[in-house]
């Protein structure tokens, strides 16, 4: 099933849910996982289901809440390192896998506070792009300290707060800040496969 303009976004399965969804995901606003999100319940499931997103500060929180019942669908990224918990999980069933390109990634920085390239500088990154700071070609910097980060949004927070001095985060996420940050180089989108899941009913 083709979804986008650009017909790189397409579901693996098309969900069969005849109850309002309400999906879980990382947050806070301006996360990947939430613009994901936003594209199944919009493109994927069936246009006459109300549905809602519900953000979590980690996917632990988020399995949890679906095993509780506050959710009853979550949108995880294959790119989630722990993402083994919802897969091996006699409580959770895989009910759909689509792909979805994330807003473009890139290194960010406020303005007026661009470091110097020879300066010790704090990159705030979740460990998803984490080895993105390796790249000299994207991060030409020698003297890095990795500062981590529970979500993309967070790292452009903890930017604008100064608690670092750079950022591996995402548009979406910067977006929330204005013309305060800006990217200092690009890493563009990253294609990524997502997996939705529910809770399984044992028998």
């Amino acid at each position: 099933m083709q979804a986008t303009e650009t017909g790189q976004n397409q579901s693996e399965m098309m969900p069969m849910m005849t109850c309002s969804p309400r999906i879980g995901t990382l947050g806070p606003i301006g996360t990947s996982s939430e613009q994901a999100a936003l594209f199944y319940s919009k493109t994927i499931l069936p246009w006459y289901l109300k549905s809602s997103i519900h953000l979590f500060p980690t996917f632990e929180e988020v399995l949890e809440s679906l095993l509780s019942e506050k959710i009853n669908e979550c949108v995880v990224p294959h790119a989630f390192k722990n993402i083994n918990i919802f897969y091996i999980n006699k409580h959770t069933n895989l009910h759909a896998i689509f792909r979805f390109s994330t807003p473009e990634y890139g290194l960010a920085y406020s303005k007026g506070k661009r470091p110097k390239f020879d300066d010790h500088v704090r990159i705030a990154t979740h460990h998803a792009p984490r080895h993105l700071a390796d790249d000299r070609t994207l991060v030409p910097w020698e003297k890095i300290t990795i500062v981590d980060a529970p979500s993309t949004s967070i790292a452009a927070k903890m930017l604008v707060d100064g608690d670092c001095d750079l950022a591996i985060t995402n548009a979406s996420a910067l977006s929330n800040y204005g013309d305060d940050v800006e990217f200092l180089s690009s890493f563009g989108q990253i294609d990524m496969g997502w997996s939705v899941f529910t809770k399984r009913s044992l028998k």
